[in-house]
Parts: C-alpha cells; sequence; structure tokens
C-alpha cells in the first residue's frame, strides 16, 4: 500500500482548513493509502478523522514517549522521543507527501521532502508554509485546489 504523508499546522483556528485536511484523509483511506503524520492536533487531526471515518489506516509518528500524545483518530502510535527530529522519520516513511498550511515544523518536513527528491502537493489557498513553499519553489511542488485535486496528483504520480 503507497503511504502518504500529510504535514500541516499543529494548531487550526481556520474551520476551513480543518475541512480540506479532513476531506483529504478521507480520500486517502477511500484510495487504500496508508497516512502518516506527527500524530497530534490540528492538520494531523483533521486527516486522522477523515482516514478513521472509513476505517482506512493512520500513522502517527510523536515527537515524545508519551502514545497518549496521539490524537484520538490515530490507529498507529509510534512514539519516539526525538522531538521536532521525528519530521524526519514523517518524510522518510512516507512515497509522497501533502503540504496543508503550517508553520516551523512543517516548514522542516517540507523542505526534507524536497531534499529526499519526494513528490510535495501543496495546497497554497491554506496559507502559511504551504503556500510559502510554492512561491519559493514553483518548479519543485505540485499545487492543488482540494482533496480530490491532491489524489488525482497521487494517482499521477504513483503511475
Amino acid at each position: 500500500m503507497t503511504q502518504i504523508g500529510v504535514i500541516g499546522s499543529g494548531f487550526l483556528e481556520d474551520k476551513s482548513i480543518y475541512k480540506i485536511a479532513y476531506e483529504i484523509g478521507r480520500e486517502i483511506a477511500l484510495n487504500n493509502f496508508i497516512l502518516i503524520c506527527g500524530g497530534k492536533g490540528g492538520v494531523m487531526e483533521a486527516v486522522c478523522k477523515g482516514v478513521k471515518e472509513v476505517n482506512g489506516l493512520s500513522v502517527g509518528i510523536l515527537p515524545s514517549i508519551n502514545k497518549n500524545e496521539a490524537n484520538e483518530f490515530v490507529t498507529i502510535k509510534i512514539p519516539t522521543n526525538l522531538g521536532e527530529d521525528r519530521n524526519y522519520l514523517v518524510v522518510q516513511s512516507s512515497e509522497i507527501v501533502i503540504c496543508i498550511a503550517g508553520q516551523v515544523g512543517t516548514k522542516m518536513e517540507a523542505e526534507y521532502t524536497l531534499k529526499l527528491k519526494k513528490p510535495l502537493i501543496t495546497i497554497p489557498k491554506t496559507g502559511g508554509i504551504s503556500l510559502n513553499i510554492t512561491k519559493k519553489y514553483p518548479e519543485s511542488v505540485y499545487p492543488v485546489k482540494n482533496a480530490k485535486d491532491a489524489i488525482k496528483k497521487i494517482l499521477d504520480l504513483i503511475k
């Protein structure tokens, strides 16, 4: 099964971004992909919730040794005690990465993705790092508008 990483904001005030992440989670599961993420709140919670609601599989790679810090929708919890260094594991464990909004940690993950020459799908309308990285590396990312477009791009990339 293809492992799709989703990176993004750990805290969300904008409900429209939560909805986009949730829809991406549903689409990941409906297409029989495995979700890889950081396992905590915000975008990570939203994608895990979308995956869980259609009986998909999500893996949360957690920064601490405490598996209870994972959001309630994570299927498999991997406590690492690595702090932000766990961001590299999220990317390394993914075949394709989707970036939604995001701040400093997301920037690290997006740059790891590019350094490892893995496909990076962005949703610029969510702002944050997704928008910034799209502007900074337009030739290296795949910008999309929504969950359906993200899945279409994934299907194109894995063919």
